[in-house]
């Protein structure tokens, strides 16, 4: 697949197809996670899901700060032909995020009580979080990378690897779901179990690329560091903003909730929330459809392809 010679019309629907599967696989295993534990674990369990949706948003806000902003500018510099240039923003975005992976993880890890309360939790539900989420810090660098890697995968070519790595990943999440909280009668921790397990075979799966023929992406030295950061992150922040302002947002409705109606309507707006994410995944997958083409034609110079895709 040539994204700078084939048909426009054709390359977008294969990368379309491979967003909105993702984006429909990826909610549906979410909302399959908030039926098991509501099964298992009642209200209190639903409601402890909701206080831990920021995390979620903030995983995927910074896998797209440094992977879509890392991408878009590595698949400009490879439409202008500057394949060794490109592959400096692949290394210096891939240098940033294990960065960001550090910080955020030792945060998660030390002051996780602290995190949950600011995100809505009170004393009533904080051991049903505290018994999913010490699974999810535990792992937490599995669900920081993945959005990082499929955005590069995306752009290198393999749309298809993408969506092959989340449903499976799903797939194994959502039976992980069910015979560990039922079968097994782990409850809380066999739902993050589940989601741990999950989430490292799609890692697995998307790691697979770089052992490919067709990887094009390669580690190089990195070059101006700090000033490719800069950019990275500025062109990759429009893409993870919404999920930012739905982590800010959702943490101040589970606050309010809590304070004023309890954990049972906590439960019912935690539902709400999970189900919205597959309709702004939906339309978030519109876009990232579009951008792999863009940006390697805008390098190429070539804006009548541009123009067709938008």
């Amino acid at each position: 697949m040539n994204l700078l010679t084939d048909n426009i019309r054709k390359i977008y629907y294969k990368y379309l197809l491979a967003s909105m599967g993702s984006a429909v696989v990826t909610s549906i295993y979410s909302i399959v996670d908030t039926i098991a534990v509501g099964q298992s674990q009642g209200p209190d369990g639903t409601a402890a899901m909701a206080v831990i949706t920021p995390v979620w948003s903030l995983t995927v806000f910074f896998g797209l700060l440094s992977g879509i902003g890392g991408a878009v500018l590595m698949s400009k510099e490879k439409g202008s032909d500057n394949e060794h240039e490109g592959n400096n923003f692949f290394s210096v975005a891939l240098i940033a995020m294990l960065g960001l992976t550090a910080i955020l993880w030792v945060l998660f890890t030390f002051f996780k009580r602290n995190l949950f309360f600011l995100f809505g939790a009170n004393e009533e539900i904080m051991p049903l979080v505290l018994e999913y989420s010490n699974w999810i810090v535990a792992f937490f660098p599995v669900f920081l990378l993945s959005p990082f890697i499929s955005a590069f995968i995306r752009n290198d070519d393999a749309p298809n690897l993408a969506m092959t790595a989340v449903i499976v990943g799903a797939v194994f999440n959502m039976f992980g779901d069910w015979f560990l909280v039922f079968p097994m009668n782990m409850g809380m921790a066999g739902a993050a179990l589940a989601t741990v397990l999950g989430n490292a075979i799609q890692l697995v799966i998307l790691c697979s690329h770089f052992l490919s023929k067709s990887c094009k992406l390669k580690f190089v030295k990195p070059r101006n560091f700090s000033g490719n950061v800069i950019k990275i992150f500025l062109t990759g922040s429009s893409s993870g903003l919404l999920e930012l302002a739905n982590a800010i947002l959702i943490s101040l409705f589970n606050y309010k909730i809590m304070k004023y109606a309890g954990s049972a309507t906590l439960a019912v707006f935690g539902v709400i929330c999970t189900c919205a994410s597959l309709f702004q995944a939906l339309f978030c997958g519109v876009g990232q459809a579009a951008q792999p083409i863009i940006s390697t034609n805008y390098g190429a110079g070539q804006n009548d392809r541009i123009h067709r895709v938008c």
